[in-house]
């Protein structure tokens, strides 16, 4: 992952890909993303520890996030017709919806609890990037096409902060998230 957020971050800012310039804290925010959307999901859904109503539930979510990214990566760079307001009704669909899949899964064991926290915070992240999303549409204009993240200048500095923060913050609940899964 960490190879690919610098391919992004080269594309994006010299190579001057689609979707506009990305800051490198954004690039941490999106390596965040595909961890928490589609690879961590992969990893629980798959543990036998987890019981079988959780690991449900992340197949269900990871379900949801693959139909996402095939649509929006069509919309993206073969329609051309993405807009981020897709991204941000989709962003609020999956919130609810894995705060659904939250309600109906019966806490059984502390790794089962371990598990359902990772997935509030998968849950919490949607509002997250739904803002991010918003502060993107709101307040970065673009005469050469869309724009899709948000450039590394200094006309951002506290979206930047805010996106540290979070990441910041996503890093510590990973690192408990491994000790305890790992060593449950």
């Amino acid at each position: 992952m960490g190879a690919s957020g610098c391919l992004l971050y080269y594309f994006q800012n010299y190579a001057h890909a689609l979707g506009g310039g990305i800051a490198i804290p954004k690039v941490f925010w999106l390596a965040y993303v595909l961890w928490f959307w589609y690879f961590l999901p992969l990893l629980l859904g798959c543990d036998r520890r987890l019981s079988r109503q959780l690991r449900l539930a992340y197949w269900i979510f990871w379900a949801n996030m693959l139909l996402r990214v095939i649509a929006e990566l069509w919309m993206m760079y073969v329609s051309h017709n993405w807009h981020p307001y897709w991204g941000i009704a989709h962003d609020f669909f999956s919130a609810t919806l894995v705060a659904l899949l939250w309600f109906k899964i019966p806490k059984t064991n502390s790794l089962d609890g371990i598990g359902c926290f990772n997935l509030q915070v998968t849950g919490a992240m949607f509002s997250i990037e739904a803002y991010f999303a918003w502060y993107m549409l709101s307040h970065i204009p673009s005469d050469n096409g869309p724009v899709y993240f948000v450039p590394g200048n200094g006309e951002h500095v506290t979206i930047m902060f805010l996106t540290w923060l979070v990441v910041m913050v996503l890093t510590v609940q990973q690192f408990f998230l491994a000790r305890k899964w790992l060593y449950a």
